[in-house]
């Protein structure tokens, strides 16, 4: 909607991983320059959202722990984290948001880039919530957030469902699609495999 460019979702024949095509060579001009910068009631609905995911992760280690969330935006769901006792890191390629989150959690808080971590950086939680599918080589990144969990760590992704009813009912007017943002389009079989190719194990998936 923003360039009326075109694209088309084609699958591997092999593994049938999904993908968008042709992928741009920078994506700059597909993100508005406001993308993520929520206004307030946007911003207190995800809050609330946020919130209420945080307080069933963090049960998983009810003594505190680390958590990197990559793709952070402005920093709501880390701020969660942090007021329920946990370390908190941040990732966000997006300045803008980055600098929000900056503020709201301090300038060591928050990286643009997983390298610029500390070589000795684990960590108990890493969170990529609707981030993978902006990720072109999601092995790449998957292999270092395996490299980065401390031991019993977890990884805990969210990403739109290919195979959905809404994907299949709505098929090219299906909102998560939103190409070229979206590089790789994922069904649980696929999201399976794909984690499996960066040496992580799948305990969960719904």
């Amino acid at each position: 909607p923003i360039t009326l460019d075109s694209f088309r979702v084609v699958a591997c024949s092999s593994c049938g991983v999904a993908y968008t095509m042709p992928r741009p060579d920078s994506l700059d001009r597909y993100y508005p320059r406001k993308y993520r910068a929520y206004g307030p009631l946007v911003t207190g609905v995800l809050r609330t959202l946020y919130g209420l995911r945080v307080s069933r992760w963090v049960r998983l280690k009810p003594g505190g722990g680390s958590v990197l969330e990559i793709g952070c935006g402005p920093g709501l769901m880390l701020s969660s984290f942090r007021r329920r006792g946990w370390s908190v890191c941040g990732i966000e390629r997006n300045e803008a948001a980055a600098e929000t989150a900056r503020q709201a959690l301090g300038s060591n808080s928050i990286l643009t880039s997983i390298e610029d971590l500390p070589v000795n950086a684990h960590f108990d939680l890493i969170v990529m919530f609707h981030v993978l599918e902006h990720i072109g080589e999601p092995v790449v990144l998957l292999r270092e957030c395996a490299r980065r969990l401390a031991p019993r760590g977890l990884l805990i992704i969210n990403v739109p469902n290919f195979s959905s009813w809404q994907s299949r009912f709505s098929g090219s007017k299906w909102m998560h699609l939103d190409v070229p943002r979206h590089l790789v389009h994922y069904t649980p079989e696929t999201m399976a495999k794909t984690l499996g190719s960066a040496g992580l194990a799948v305990s969960s998936m719904s």
